[in-house]
């Protein structure tokens, strides 16, 4: 049954990539954040928080041109995510940097994985950060 793939993040500022092999292209649509003008295309708001807002911002990056920005209340529940079609059976390379400001406690950087009829079959925290203003990168392979 095929897999469906969900590369989840809880974060204010990422800059982001999930290859197949670290010679591998990235699996990400947008993962540098270098598309979209208001947004970055490829992401998508999750979590149902009323005042959360995904941003590509040009001003505060760590690797160029942009980073995503999610916006949200410190009681709210709001992440950026990006759905994978599929993944190789050798596993994936998922690597980026993460960044909280604000009300922002923790930052955890997730891969949730399911069926083809949508029933869980895992979440792994690939980063878990205690937000301190400062970047954070993380890298890890992540076998489905």
């Amino acid at each position: 049954m095929p897999r469906k793939l969900w590369a989840a993040t809880a974060f204010v500022l990422v800059w982001s990539c999930v290859k197949a092999a670290p010679e591998a292209d990235s699996l990400l649509v947008n993962g540098a954040m270098t598309e979209g003008t208001d947004a970055p295309t490829g992401w998508t708001l999750g979590g149902g928080s009323k005042n959360a807002k995904l941003a590509r911002d040009t001003t505060l990056f760590r690797s160029a041109p942009a980073s995503l920005r999610l916006d949200a209340d410190a009681d709210g529940l709001a992440f950026a995510l990006q759905k994978l079609s599929s993944a190789p059976d050798s596993g994936v390379v998922l690597s980026g940097a993460v960044r909280a400001d604000g009300a922002f406690k923790t930052i955890q950087v997730v891969v949730h994985s399911f069926d083809g009829g949508w029933k869980q079959l895992e979440w792994k925290t690939v980063s878990f950060v205690t937000a301190d203003g400062q970047w954070h990168d993380f890298q890890q392979t992540v076998k489905l």
